[in-house]
């Protein structure tokens, strides 16, 4: 900002050296026939304050264009870090709370389970398929608002990456037999965090 009235500064500085330098010789040189010193002199300060209503709107149109761009800037900046918050706390909404739960009491038996005896625990209670699919539904949002850069990717994988990781290997088999768009779509987002 300061940048901005220095060379505002020196803009006006040199208007005025060059109008008095064009004044001072236009006094020392004999004026055209039919025209006077004082005639000669007007015409100069006339043409160099027109000059003067050219540069210097045109100067603060290019500093506007400068401040407005940083202003727009700041903007995408505040609304990627509250879209990425927006995210993070939605991953504490009550109805992924309970999601969770039901996630987090198979993965303690994971380890004693086969994929078969997964996929038919999965498939025997809807509640668990329902938590299941809000969880990658979920994953699903944070997926596509990374791709579209809404988003502070560095900051979700940091928070949220890590437990993405784990469901996915989790339900790995019972997400290979879901139509193989539900199954691409997070395999990527799983790819891009691993």
């Amino acid at each position: 900002m300061k940048a901005k009235w220095v060379l505002f500064s020196l803009i006006l500085l040199l208007w005025v050296l060059g109008a008095a330098g064009l004044t001072w010789h236009s006094l020392n040189v004999p004026p055209p026939q039919g025209s006077t010193h004082v005639i000669e002199v007007t015409k100069l300060i006339l043409l160099f304050l027109g000059g003067l209503g050219v540069i210097l709107p045109s100067y603060f149109n290019i500093w506007h264009s400068i401040e407005s761009n940083a202003i727009i800037r700041q903007r995408l900046a505040f609304d990627l870090a509250n879209n990425t918050h927006d995210i993070i706390i939605r991953w504490d909404d009550a109805s992924l709370l309970q999601a969770r739960k039901l996630s987090r009491d198979i993965g303690k038996k994971r380890a004693a389970l086969s994929d078969d005896e997964l996929i038919k625990l999965i498939d025997g209670n809807s509640e668990l398929e329902q938590s299941i699919i809000s969880i990658f539904n979920y994953y699903e949002q944070v997926r596509v608002s990374v791709e579209l850069g809404r988003v502070n990717e560095a900051v979700l994988k940091h928070s949220i990456g890590g437990m993405f990781l784990k469901i996915y290997e989790r339900y790995l088999p019972w997400i290979k037999r879901q139509p193989s768009a539900y199954f691409e779509d997070m395999e990527i987002l799983y790819k891009r965090w691993r």
